[in-house]
């Protein structure tokens, strides 16, 4: 029996309300929207007396009414009598002006006459007539809209891989980790762009790019937006469900007109070159074009598969970035803290549906840590993951992924992979290449010419590591160390260290813990202190007391070196050898307050045994345990243990190297703006930002200031205090914070004031920059303020401020009066906004009107000055360490 035989019997077996159903699905895909189904039962097969039985409401204000029914005899008389409803403006409560076009469905057949009957009982009142039976209704379902007869009709027209935009969205949104398509379209308007134009340029597209970043919502968006600008065109979605596509696409593109295929995942079509072949072969009364996305491993074999045909456009996309997906939160979620944002982003890693997800449960359970293990959110992404595993029910096939999803990609030809492979994990080539199959075409791995394997979505191969290895345990992490460690010891902390930061940390280092103390024990028995340190480098956090027991006897049997530190500065030297005692210790910087401060006592152990590499420590203090950007979030608790565990080294100035590496530390823990950067995949996010003057900011700089200015007291220290407090001075930007730089002043102010003597070019020269600093900076008055804070307020700005005077007087002595005149100020010179030209005039009256009086011995004092000014310039230039 035919197919439009087969639509015909089952019309004809529909009763009134699954016609009606059918009807207006009918004509909802002919055009006509927004369908009311004024006689339908809402989700029932049942119809409901009224006129008409769909309403359709135009743009113009006019309306189209619809009329079905499936009577086999007395048809004409049946729409004779609905007419007659439909213009009874009592009964519609609409004048016949506005009706604008009548529709008649109908599963019978009418004759010539009784059409024009019909025909003419509307012209005659000025409304259109359109008549659909059940011949123009069964060419229709077979031919274009063969979705309606499979869902209404049961009758499959053809395999169901050509379907529209709304039917190619709802079945994409089912696919396995898939990300939705129904979403606000967001940013890659540029590329928009781009695709339009290659759309009306050439009659082939392809777009192509990383898997999960979007070309598949990008391309829909562009299918929309070509359809607004050119209406002939028909729109037709290619979902492969497996079957052979060429007979669909000879019945789909052989009738005339204009059409735009959108093929989804090329790569995966194994006829591409059936698409290539329609656009070769489209007559004069056709006008085809093809739009395809293809993942990026995939694309030079399309490309292959298209090259015959010259007229198409090739459109790179690459990835959404984190700040994009944090805008993508804050616009449609309205989650603007940055604790939460960059949590979600490290969930998301670029997929927008993971991050909508979090999104959610963040804003539901209003709590930082509800996002911390977010196991369960995973599961429910990938819920049609583990049902097709367990549906399936072979325990290889989440063995196989495992493996792919630890090697990222396994390539068949690399025959010494697979043979260690099978014989670390136990599964033989033949079973590891039947599940890589299936897996593949459950879309769960991407499978390239038979050959190469490969999780492509980063989310999911975490998943699948997670599943194989931890949750399930199909896969023993033993193998990981026993097999690939240390020669794949970057391959295992790739796929550990999401794994880490997504699920359940605890559970995962309780799989792992007695695998690490084993390969622990393992090195230690056989003297193995090269493969130790590296197995340290990775596993360091389930082996903290231990590692640092290790650490403290091998610093204790080092041998003292013997050096002159006058010859070195005190400056961060980030060329720290790795593995290397200094490298394992600078791993603690998250770690708890008692192994945090075990850490920084061995590193300043480690300096007093190799003096020479004080750098690299100093680089581990002020940056691996520097200040970050949520260091106030933990109210600034590493940065005060590493103050009081250095100052106690210090003893109170006794020991002269840790003295100065205190106060190289206190400079630039004095700063206030910073940039940071961490690892984040393959590349680095920079972190520029301000520390808030919180409270207990303030309590650890008054704690700097006070053991700084201690050391002041002894000679060998007084001019690298003064030192530090000239770069405070003159540091600009990195100490920026207004009320900070007040704060501070209440121990510097003091300071200057009991201890420093104005008699002293360097003195005044500090002094000076110090007022100029803090001249900028007063004690801000909100409106909020209460009268009697306000006035607390301006009097503390009138006494600084009156302060401040007074010591410009008194550190302003001769030598810095002569400096002010010769030395050219670039400061001065745009405050007054003057030409280099201008400016020197200036200066060189000024000097001619400062010299006017001078007499020989006068002369004298000033080469004498000249050479203290010039002096002191050489050595802020030249610090050294003792």
């Amino acid at each position: 029996m035919s197919k439009i035989n087969q639509i015909e019997n089952e019309l004809l077996q529909l009763d009134g309300g699954a016609f009606q159903k059918l009807a207006d699905a009918y004509l909802y895909k002919r055009g006509y929207d927004p369908i009311n189904p004024l006689g339908s039962v809402i989700g029932a097969d049942k119809v409901r007396q009224g006129t008409p039985d769909t309403l359709v409401v135009l743009p113009n204000g006019k309306y189209i009414f619809a009329e079905y029914t499936t009577q086999k005899e007395g048809v004409a008389n049946k729409f004779k009598k609905d007419l007659d409803k439909c213009f009874d403006e009592v009964k519609t409560g609409i004048s016949v002006e506005k009706i604008q076009e009548i529709v008649l469905c109908h599963t019978s057949m009418l004759s010539p006459s009784e059409e024009n009957l019909l025909r003419e009982e509307c012209q005659k009142r000025g409304v259109n007539l359109n008549i659909f039976g059940i011949g123009p209704i069964s060419h229709d379902l077979y031919q274009k809209y063969p979705g309606i007869a499979r869902d209404f009709l049961g009758v499959e027209v053809d395999t169901g891989q050509i379907i529209d935009i709304a039917e190619f969205v709802k079945a994409y949104d089912k696919k396995a980790g898939a990300t939705p398509l129904n979403i606000a379209f967001h940013f890659r308007e540029e590329k928009l762009e781009q695709v339009l134009q290659g759309l009306n340029n050439s009659n082939l597209v392809i777009v192509f790019g990383k898997a999960g970043i979007g070309k598949s919502r990008l391309t829909l968006e562009c299918c929309n937006q070509f359809l607004v600008s050119h209406p002939e065109y028909q729109v037709r979605c290619i979902f492969l469900r497996g079957a052979d596509i060429f007979e669909d696409l000879r019945v789909y593109f052989s009738e005339p007109g204009c059409h735009l295929i959108f093929v989804d995942d090329a790569n995966r079509v194994n006829s591409f070159e059936y698409f290539i072949q329609i656009l070769h072969d489209q007559r004069e009364d056709q006008q085809i074009k093809v739009i395809a996305t293809v993942r990026d491993y995939a694309f030079e074999k399309v490309k292959e598969l298209a090259h015959s045909y010259k007229n198409r456009t090739e459109i790179e996309l690459n990835s959404l970035d984190e700040n994009q997906i944090k805008q993508i939160l804050q616009d449609e979620y309205e989650i603007i803290n940055s604790l939460y944002l960059n949590r979600i982003a490290d969930i998301a890693q670029g997929n927008p549906r993971l991050a909508i997800m979090a999104a959610l449960l963040a804003k539901q359970e209003n709590r930082l840590d509800s996002i911390n293990n977010v196991s369960n959110l995973y599961d429910e992404y990938y819920s049609s993951i583990q049902k097709d595993l367990q549906e399936l029910g072979d325990e290889n096939l989440l063995k196989a992924a495992g493996i792919v999803a630890f090697f990222r990609t396994v390539d068949r030809s690399n025959e010494k992979m697979i043979e260690e492979m099978e014989t670390a994990f136990g599964i033989s080539q033949e079973v590891f290449w039947k599940a890589v199959r299936q897996l593949h075409d459950h879309e769960l791995l991407d499978m390239y010419e038979n050959e190469i394997v490969r999780v492509s979505d980063q989310v999911l191969a975490t998943y699948l590591f997670y599943l194989a290895f931890f949750k399930e345990k199909l896969l023993n992490f033993a193998t990981l160390l026993n097999y690939f460690f240390p020669q794949l010891q970057y391959r295992i902390v790739d796929a550990l260290n999401p794994v880490m930061n997504t699920f359940d940390s605890e559970r995962i280092i309780d799989v792992m813990r007695p695998h690490v103390n084993q390969a622990w024990q393992t090195y230690q028995n056989a003297g193995d202190e090269k493969n130790l340190m590296y197995f340290i480098q990775v596993f360091w956090f389930l082996k903290q007391t231990d590692i640092l027991v290790y650490i403290h006897n091998c610093i204790s049997a080092m041998e003292p070196e013997l050096a002159d530190l006058s010859k070195f500065k005190i400056e961060p030297n980030s060329n720290i050898s790795s593995p290397s005692i200094l490298s394992t210790l600078g791993l603690f910087n998250h770690s708890n307050e008692n192994n945090l401060q075990m850490a920084l006592e061995l590193i300043l152990e480690y300096v007093t045994k190799r003096p020479t590499e004080i750098s690299q420590a100093l680089y581990l203090l002020t940056e691996r345990f520097g200040f970050d950007h949520e260091s106030y979030c933990y109210g600034f608790a590493i940065q005060q243990i590493i103050i009081d565990v250095l100052w106690e080294r210090v003893k109170d100035g006794e020991d002269i190297i840790f003295s100065k590496l205190f106060i190289v530390v206190a400079e630039y823990y004095l700063y206030t703006d910073f940039s940071t950067s961490r690892m984040k995949g393959k590349g680095i996010n920079i972190f520029n930002f301000t520390l808030p003057p919180t409270p207990e900011l303030v309590e650890l700089r008054q704690k700097i200031w006070y053991r700084v200015f201690q050391l002041y007291q002894l000679p060998l220290l007084k001019k690298d205090v003064l030192t530090l407090l000239h770069k405070y001075s003159t540091s600009g930007y990195s100490v920026s914070v207004n009320e900070i730089i007040i704060q501070d002043s209440s121990e510097v102010l003091p300071f200057i004031e009991s201890y420093l003597d104005g008699s002293s070019y360097f003195n005044c020269l500090i002094v000076q920059s110090y007022l100029d600093k803090l001249e900028g900076h007063k004690l801000e008055i909100s409106e909020n303020d209460h009268k009697t804070l306000i006035w607390l307020k301006l009097m503390a700005n009138f006494w600084r401020c009156l302060l401040c005077e007074n010591l410009r007087v008194l550190f302003t002595n001769k030598t810095y009066a002569i400096s002010e005149v010769i030395i050219s100020d670039q400061l001065e010179r745009q405050y007054l906004n003057l030409g280099y030209e201008e400016y020197q005039q200036l200066r060189q009256q000024r000097i001619q009107d400062f010299f006017v009086n001078y007499n020989l011995e006068d002369y004298k004092q000033f080469f004498e000055q000249c050479l203290e000014i010039q002096q002191e310039t050489d050595r802020r230039n030249h610090i050294i360490l003792v």
